[in-house]
């Protein structure tokens, strides 16, 4: 399962899933690194919307 992250969960709660084998995209992690439009893009992509 594929899950995408907010920011504003604590991080401790993103280790359990992805400990289980679940790919977790961590906004707080990548937030930092690209420019909120690509974020956006990417968001719609994985979601497979627009």
């Amino acid at each position: 399962m594929r899950w995408l992250v907010d920011e504003c969960v604590d991080a401790a709660l993103v280790v359990r899933p992805r400990a289980a084998g679940h790919d977790v995209v961590y906004m707080a992690e990548i937030a930092r690194r690209r420019a909120m439009p690509k974020l956006w893009r990417e968001r719609n992509a994985m979601a497979g919307c627009c």
